[in-house]
């Protein structure tokens, strides 16, 4: 069985002659096409015509090879969320091994304004398992809301047992807290202004000096011209934090202080040493090394998901617009990118690319993996 049967499990809500190309037929080119290099539906609709003995290998293909017309009102039409969860629900096998750390984080798909008809661009929020490097699931984020709902309705649709969530400050919200408690899972959330006297009452503990029993941990990298250091403290006497804001499963609290330097200093202001702290909370007691690694584990998500997104698939400078093509062409990325990511050589994702275009023995192997 190929990887790709999982498509037949789509609702397909179209009706009549709109039925001719099955909507597993779509998603397996559309899909392959990605891998393969492509980025728009003529790419689609070349791929369709060029492989259509291979794909006749996977599928009937009973019409031939779609049109590009086909493709772009398919893809337009297919309902995002419906597409999101049934991959968020395709990747539950994945999901249940994890006990690893989930990145939450959200990404623009920056060219999917459409000035003539006043949409504005596209936001997407992804569930990123970085101790697998794979994709879980996404979500648009609805014009009328916000991230904060729309995180939690990602959530609500990931096994979080025995996993740690990672947000960023908008997302240190109370509910978003007892619902990832609720499902089994731990959080480390950052704080900042948004939760107001919360942080500040963070800020005057520690400027006050770390409590008997504090841990600390601390790296010093080195790369790109630059030294940073890393101190990262957690300390778990916060009866006080529990008296004054009674915070859902507060367990710990963090610092993090980094400090950055430039190894060669150009200009006069360049020697001065760039400081931030970052306060977090966590569900559960830890080391502070532990801690660091779930943290940097978060920023991970610009790395692995945002810049390969980018570079390696073009995403910011994909031209669809309409409708739902551009949310569903960037689920249709992610997972390509999970697909090559599991593939096991040591080649780049972009070689491994270049390699399933010329190779439809490769290729198969690639769409096993999905």
């Amino acid at each position: 069985m190929d990887g790709v049967d999982g498509f037949k499990e789509m609702k397909d809500n179209r009706r009549g002659n709109a039925l001719k190309y099955p909507l597993d037929e779509i998603l397996l080119v559309a899909l392959a096409t990605v891998l393969t290099g492509g980025e728009t539906y003529v790419d689609m609709a070349d791929f369709a015509e060029d492989k259509l003995d291979l794909l006749r290998r996977l599928r009937p293909f009973k019409h031939g090879a779609p049109s590009h017309d086909t493709f772009g009102r398919v893809l337009s039409a297919l309902d995002t969320e419906r597409f999101g969860i049934w991959s968020a629900n395709y990747m539950e096998a994945v999901a249940r091994l994890l006990n690893g750390v989930i990145a939450v984080d959200g990404k623009t798909l920056r060219r999917s304004f459409d000035t003539a008809s006043g949409q504005s661009p596209i936001h997407m929020i992804n569930a990123w398992a970085s101790d697998c490097r794979l994709v879980l699931a996404q979500l648009p984020v609805d014009d009328k809301t916000n991230e904060i709902p729309a995180v939690q309705r990602l959530l609500s649709i990931l096994d979080l047992r025995e996993a740690t969530v990672t947000a960023d400050a908008m997302h240190c919200q109370r509910e978003t807290a007892t619902q990832i408690l609720a499902q089994g899972g731990d959080y480390a959330l950052q704080v900042k202004g948004n939760q107001g006297r919360l942080h500040e009452d963070l800020q005057t503990f520690w400027e006050l000096g770390a409590p008997p029993g504090t841990t600390m941990h601390r790296t010093v990298d080195q790369g790109h011209g630059r030294i940073e250091t890393r101190t990262v403290q957690v300390c778990e006497r916060i009866d006080w934090v529990q008296e004054e804001h009674d915070w859902p499963g507060l367990e710990a609290v963090v610092l993090v202080e980094a400090t950055r330097e430039l190894k060669r200093p150009r200009e006069e202001a360049d020697q001065e040493p760039q400081a931030s702290r970052r306060h977090y909370l966590l569900s559960r007691v830890c080391s502070a090394r532990e801690a660091a690694a779930v943290i940097r584990a978060h920023w991970g998500v610009e790395n692995q998901v945002h810049w390969t997104l980018d570079v390696v698939f073009n995403e910011d400078q994909s031209r669809v617009r309409s409708d739902n093509g551009p949310s569903n062409l960037s689920l249709l990325r992610k997972m390509a990118m999970n697909a090559l990511r599991q593939e096991p050589s040591a080649l780049s994702l972009a070689r491994k690319r270049r390699r399933a275009a010329r190779d439809d023995e490769y290729l198969l192997k690639l769409l096993s993996f999905v």
